[in-house]
């Protein structure tokens, strides 16, 4: 939180772009790595140990489309970024003294 305040635009516009991929990498990697768990209990009809014997793939669905939900936001925000229709992290620029 402190050390965008002491950048100057251009290093907030880098560190605001690099954070973004690197938040956007790490959900896409777990978008993939949940798809193929979700795909598991889908393709071997995994049920859960309980009485009810619910189908465990409706609850384990929830994490590829959460996750692919928050990559498609990570998308915008930095598109958004980029063209310039926001400034990064909402600060605006260092007025020169």
């Amino acid at each position: 939180d402190v050390l965008p305040l002491f950048l100057g635009q251009k290093g907030r516009y880098r560190l605001a772009l690099a954070s973004m991929l690197m938040s956007l990498a790490f959900c896409v990697v777990m978008t993939v790595l949940t798809f193929q768990f979700w795909q598991e209990a889908w393709d071997n009809n995994w049920r859960s140990e309980s009485m009810w014997r619910a189908r465990m793939w409706i609850p384990y669905a929830a994490m590829p489309i959460g996750l692919g939900l928050l990559s498609l936001q990570y998308v915008a925000e930095i598109f958004k970024l980029v063209t310039g229709r926001e400034l990064p992290f909402g600060l605006p620029p260092k007025e020169v003294a």
